[in-house]
């Protein structure tokens, strides 16, 4: 039987597809392995949020393309996020046999089967729920993880003026609750007592009636699962019901991971993000008052065009101010056709690096 391997990039949200991905070519008799020299399937499942994750899907990518140099009768296989922006680029190496949109993941066990060509569509066909499970089909624990995950949204149509996500995985597209249950019962099945909530946009969630509160509560009532764990969820899709599920519910867990990019107004106002840094002050006060001790992470972005000094200075107080458990911090990048690429006042990368060190506290 044929040998596959899948190399993936960037998010939860990817790894996750993965996991699915493995687990239908799995259930199908295809055999994983980790040696790309022994795969006679390669997949890529690429990124490209930042230039550094572009520069290693191309790299991935040129790995491949070698191997298949060599070896015609390898299968080459890319999709993801930069595949999607970039598909025309990535045809010219000469060497990827299939280019998968995001939104047909779950076809990819069509194309290893039957070398099915596809149809690749741009975001704007991308109009249901691409439904992939991660456990339904073989019946087992992938990788051996502890805690199971469940995608329940994808897409994200906010357009941050400096995010690539709506170019690259279209508009919000929620799972319907049946699909949801479904693979809830094999995740029971398999003794998985913790699971992982995730979504591009996980507070966009929007399916048969529900949003992400009564979906929890649903959800919640699995008397074996012990542990329930969100995703990053957008400060401003935090709702009151939200906050009261949350607070009744023990099983959710005291763990928030909050994209807040910026702690200047100004920045914020200006890359278009939905809520001002008073917003962030509630918040985080609602989640401390509802939960005891709750683990309160940010995603902060530096060196974002316009960012000056001054500017920086505000981000680095308020942090101080607020309080965290962690932070995540990036490095502004440039996006080919976001709003930001084209903003003046771009800032330099050695000012954004030492920032970075400064909010992290390693300079």
């Amino acid at each position: 039987m044929k040998k596959f391997i899948i190399q993936t990039l960037g998010c939860k949200i990817n790894q996750c597809e993965s996991g699915s991905i493995e687990d239908l070519l799995s259930s199908h008799g295809f055999i994983a392995t980790t040696s790309l020299l022994e795969a006679d399937i390669i997949i890529i499942n690429t990124c490209t949020v930042t230039n550094r994750t572009d520069y290693k899907s191309r790299n991935l990518i040129k790995k491949a393309a070698e191997i298949k140099k060599h070896n015609n009768g390898v299968v080459v296989i890319v999709t993801g996020c930069y595949s999607q922006r970039h598909r025309d680029e990535i045809l010219r190496t000469g060497f990827v046999d299939y280019i998968v949109d995001n939104n047909q993941k779950d076809k990819i066990l069509e194309i290893v089967q039957q070398n099915k060509t596809l149809d690749f569509n741009e975001i704007d066909k991308f109009n249901k729920f691409c439904d992939i499970s991660n456990y339904r089909l073989t019946k087992r624990k992938i990788n051996n993880r502890s805690k199971a995950f469940i995608k329940i949204q994808d897409g994200c149509d906010c357009f941050c003026t400096y995010c690539a996500v709506p170019f690259a995985r279209g508009k919000p597209r929620s799972r319907s609750l049946t699909s949801i249950l479904e693979e809830l019962d094999s995740i029971v099945e398999l003794g998985y007592q913790e699971l992982v909530i995730s979504g591009v946009n996980l507070g966009l969630y929007n399916s048969d009636g529900l949003n992400l509160a009564s979906l929890l509560s649903i959800i919640s009532k699995y008397e074996s699962l012990q542990k329930i764990r969100l995703s990053s969820i957008e400060p401003q899709l935090f709702t009151d019901e939200l906050f009261e599920v949350i607070s009744k519910i023990e099983k959710i867990e005291p763990h928030f991971h909050i994209p807040l990019q910026s702690g200047c107004d100004e920045l914020l106002k200006i890359h278009n993000r939905k809520y001002l840094t008073d917003d962030i002050v509630k918040l985080v006060n609602k989640l401390r008052e509802i939960k005891v001790e709750p683990v309160i992470g940010f995603d902060v972005i530096v060196g974002l065009p316009f960012e000056t000094d001054e500017y920086f200075d505000e981000t680095y107080n308020f942090l101080q101010s607020i309080g965290y458990s962690y932070l995540h911090v990036f490095l502004y990048s440039k996006r080919k056709g976001t709003v930001a690429a084209l903003m003046d006042n771009q800032i330099h990368g050695s000012i954004a690096k030492k920032r970075s060190k400064q909010l992290l506290g390693t300079l």
